[in-house]
């Protein structure tokens, strides 16, 4: 009973790893986002988009905060105006990604690909 009881559990565990985007503060943004790769102004909290391909996506003035975007690939895409205070965007391409006036407070870069990133 006790083994049924465990493979239970990583069942439990996996289905929500498999859906752990749609954790964010609105997942209706999000699903949003990944359909149409253009979500502005959007409610995007907490949201774990590690490891997505985001590139040329519009997210403009919305907000990321403890965003998971480690790996995220974000080429081009346009987050003027977001509030990106806390995310985490290691190992993120972010070549030619626009950041102009993004809040980038305690966001951590560490080993972000960001040659031709505009910020201002």
């Amino acid at each position: 009973m006790k083994l049924k009881f465990l493979s239970s559990t990583a069942v439990v565990v996996a289905v929500v790893g498999l859906v752990a985007p749609a954790l964010a503060q609105n997942p209706s943004h999000v699903r949003r986002l990944l359909a149409t790769n253009d979500c502005r102004s959007c409610d995007l909290r907490y949201v774990n988009l590690r490891g997505y391909d985001l590139s040329g996506a519009t997210i403009w003035r919305s907000t990321l905060w403890d965003a998971d975007l480690r790996d995220a690939n974000l080429r081009g895409a346009d987050l003027r105006g977001a509030d990106l205070r806390g995310a985490d965007l290691r190992g993120a391409n972010l070549f030619e990604t626009d950041l102009r006036d993004a809040d980038l407070r305690g966001a951590n870069f560490r080993g972000a690909y960001y040659t031709g990133t505009v910020r201002r």
